[in-house]
């Protein structure tokens, strides 16, 4: 029975398999934390690229057809090493650059891990609008927060900090660059009333479906099963249950 790969450190990729479910709820879905080795966002592309490999490795006996990495750092370490090494397609995501580029005249503020505004794939979306102001903020240590489910003071705290210089501005256009921080996206908007907020879900859930119109019809009926599985010990549904709720609030 062929299934659809999602793979994230932790919790934020949750947030993608709650929009591709709502969309695609015939398909079969694993989804794979990989909690004991998060976060990504504060280790070397190497270190990423290893810990995919391994979990790809793992996984090749379940009849993947396709691998989302639902993860933007995971994207921009490993994405392009790991289609040169497999066939099985796979599909990144990105900050939503692009779209806040074409659909704004405003600054653009991209929140991410460090590893993702430092990566070359960042530079190159940069690079592609140079008459634009567009500005990478790292954020260490937002991932863990939402991963505890910390308070609403401690978040606003955090954002209130990394978003203070922009505050003023009339106008901003604010990407989303990590997964974990979709959860934030009423946070965000209390902080920055005026920003238009733009993520790369969309953008990627379509990819998926033209990934997945280039199959050949299937003979096995397809049931719309979710397995929960983490690099943790136990049952990861336990964990993942909550945030995929608590996903679909946000989307």
């Amino acid at each position: 029975m062929a299934n659809l790969l999602v793979i994230d450190s932790g919790v934020g990729g949750i947030v993608f398999l709650a929009a591709a479910k709502a969309q695609l709820p015939q398909e079969n879905f694993i989804y794979y934390a990989d909690t004991f080795y998060a976060p990504y966002g504060d280790k070397d592309p190497e270190t990423v690229r290893r810990r995919l490999v391994d979990i790809i490795e793992y996984y090749k006996p379940y009849d993947i057809k396709a691998i989302i990495l639902a993860c933007n750092t995971a994207t921009s370490s490993a994405a392009s090493y790991l289609r040169f090494a497999y066939s099985i397609p796979i599909i990144g995501m990105e900050p939503a650059v692009k779209p806040a580029c074409e659909q704004t005249k405003s600054k653009v503020l991209v929140l991410a891990t460090a590893l993702t505004v430092q990566g070359e794939k960042f530079q190159q979306l940069k690079e592609r609008f140079p008459e634009r102001d567009i500005i990478g903020i790292g954020c260490p240590g937002l991932m863990e927060l939402v991963e505890k489910m910390a308070p609403q003071e401690e978040i606003l705290a955090y954002l209130t900090e990394k978003l203070n210089p922009f505050m003023a501005e009339k106008e901003l256009a604010l990407v989303i660059g990590c997964t974990h921080y979709s959860y934030l996206k009423r946070e965000m908007q209390q902080l920055l009333p005026q920003a238009q907020i733009f993520d790369g879900i969309t953008g990627t859930i379509r990819h998926v479906k033209e990934v997945l119109n280039t199959f050949p019809a299937q003979k096995e009926q397809q049931t719309g099963r979710l397995l929960w599985q983490s690099s943790l010990p136990g049952d990861y549904r336990r964990i993942g249950l909550p945030f995929y709720e608590k996903a679909q609030k946000v989307l």
